[in-house]
This record gives C-alpha cells, structure tokens and sequence, in this order.
C-alpha cells in the first residue's frame, strides 16, 4: 500500500522509499516547450528563484516566444531572460 510522506515523497513499504524530484520534471516540461518553438538552441535552468534562459534565437519575437511558453510553468519565479538575439 502506498502513502504520502510529505509532498515529494512516496513510501512503497517499510524499507523502501522513493523520491520525487518536482522541480526535474518541471524543467523537463519547461524545456520540451521551449524546443518545440525553438529546437535545441536554448537551454532552460531552474533556480530556487527563477528561471533561466540561455542560447540563441534568430529573432526578438523568438526571444519573446521562448519566454511566454514558459510563463504558466514558472509559478511565482522571475524568467531571467538571457537569450541572445543573432542574425537580424
């Protein structure tokens, strides 16, 4: 029988217990976003109180995409922006 143990954990019985790492299925989530506007030209970091963009994109409409489509996932972190814009 299973039962929650606090909000990350889930103990399966008595010697075993498995962990859930929320925020590395968030950035997951967060990432698979962000490369389906984007492809693999930018890379998102989750910190305790925000989250980072880094990488390149080709336009600032592009920059600004990236951003929205992570809006939502942030919850109350800042998105600290750092793509760099290249070719126009």
């Amino acid at each position: 029988m299973s039962r929650i143990a606090g909000s990350n954990s889930t103990t399966l019985s008595a010697d075993r217990t498995v962990r859930i790492d929320t925020d590395h299925h968030l950035v997951e989530l967060m990432q698979s976003a962000v490369d389906r506007l984007h492809g693999n030209r930018v890379d998102v970091q989750l910190c305790d109180e925000y989250v980072l963009l880094r990488g390149s994109v080709n336009s600032w409409s592009a920059k600004q995409s990236a951003q929205e489509s992570i809006r939502r996932m942030s919850a109350s972190r800042t998105i600290q922006n750092d793509l760099a814009v290249i070719g126009s």
